[in-house]
């Protein structure tokens, strides 16, 4: 993988997060097999490369979308996206500065993996519940604090509760993971074009072979 397309999954992820954030607290349910692959990528922190980490390119397809998106277009984004994104990736830059925190949230993943089978999955509503306390405790203490908006109906559910923290520590976990290819935010304004490329690069490869690994 070359870096930029590295950088730029990673940052997909940090989107689709947002995204799925958004989606959830909308609509109730956002697109599962992005959700799947998000909620998943938590879990993959000795991942060998980084599409590994989100099973492979195609696992963030909405993310790749949401960049282009975002990047391509910024007077037709999605403003609330966007925060949630921003907020995830300074959130990520006050926990790396709190080794305790890290090793809190090391340690409650480890547990979480523990329970995960062929029946239970990182989906399942355990699992969520388990990734969710993990981010109230750890991270939604922190500032900037992300305020989710949506339909107080289903803010007022649980599970949708649980469903959004957890989408967020995924974000938090994709953010972490572009820090470590290099990422900065300086980039989303002065590599605007190179990451859009990438993107699309990334894009084309899942359209026409289905596995998102460019070639060359």
């Amino acid at each position: 993988m070359r870096p930029e397309t590295d950088r730029v999954l990673a940052l997909a992820g940090v989107f689709q997060a947002a995204l799925l954030t958004q989606q959830a607290a909308r609509e109730g349910r956002p697109q599962s097999a992005a959700a799947t692959a998000s909620l998943e990528s938590v879990f993959r922190i000795d991942a060998e490369s980084v599409p590994a980490v989100f099973g492979g390119p195609a696992g963030v397809t909405l993310g790749l979308h949401e960049v282009v998106s975002q990047l391509a277009h910024p007077a037709r984004q999605r403003v609330e996206v966007a925060r949630y994104a921003i907020s995830l990736l300074q959130l990520e830059r006050k926990l790396a500065a709190n080794p305790q925190r890290l090793e809190a949230i090391g340690n409650g993943l480890q547990v979480a993996a523990s329970h995960l089978t062929e029946q239970v999955s990182a989906t399942d509503p355990e699992t969520v519940t388990a990734l969710a306390e993990l981010y109230r405790e750890q991270i939604s203490t922190l500032s900037p604090r992300i305020m989710v908006q949506g339909d107080p109906g289903l803010l007022q559910r649980a599970e949708t509760g649980a469903r959004i923290r957890a989408f967020l520590l995924a974000g938090i976990r994709a953010a972490r993971l572009w820090q470590q290819c290099g990422g900065r935010r300086w980039h989303l304004f002065l590599r605007r074009r190179a990451l859009i490329d990438a993107a699309r690069r990334v894009l084309r490869t899942i359209e026409e072979t289905g596995t998102g690994t460019p070639s060359g």
